[in-house]
């Protein structure tokens, strides 16, 4: 089994000394799909940094048996609701619904084919249930459903801006 090994690892950035990360050992499995959730500052970017080899470890030991790749999430509409980005990421809910209403009540072969496409599409990819398939998952993080109607630009996306 692969896993990501942090053993006693410290870490500061040099110019705050002031440790994001003090003596931590832990586990993580490459046998399972993680999610890091937190509130803003507390570390998650850096803990993806030091597991990609961006940084380094002021003291302990990181193992890391396999490549890591890091892809931050930048949606085409980061004001959009992030309901809405976040089922859009998974598909383009917005689109086949906008084609299923305008072929409705065509009845050419040609409307009919695509409509039958799109909605397949649509019931396929949990359509008519993806809102509470997220909502689900947001609760199972720990997450308050309310956040899912925050726009998406406001969630952290631990960049700091500078005054």
């Amino acid at each position: 089994m692969l896993q990501i090994t942090f053993n006693n690892l410290t870490f500061h950035y040099e110019t705050t000394f002031q440790n994001v990360f003090d003596s931590l050992s832990m586990i993580i499995s490459g046998d399972w799909k993680s999610a890091l959730i937190g509130r803003n500052g507390r570390g998650k970017t850096t803990l993806f940094r030091l597991i990609t080899g961006v940084l380094k470890p002021v003291s302990g030991t990181l193992q890391v048996p396999f490549e890591v790749k890091y892809f931050p999430f930048s949606p085409p509409h980061p004001q959009e609701i992030t309901r809405v980005v976040i089922k859009e990421s998974i598909a383009p809910f917005a689109s086949w619904e906008k084609k299923i209403n305008e072929l409705s009540g065509k009845t050419d072969d040609e409307s009919i084919k695509w409509y039958s496409n799109y909605f397949d599409l649509f019931m396929y990819n949990d359509g008519y249930t993806i809102d509470a398939l997220i909502e689900k998952e947001a609760g199972n993080l720990g997450l308050d459903i309310d956040i899912l109607n925050r726009p998406f630009n406001s969630l952290s996306g631990a960049k700091k801006h500078v005054r």
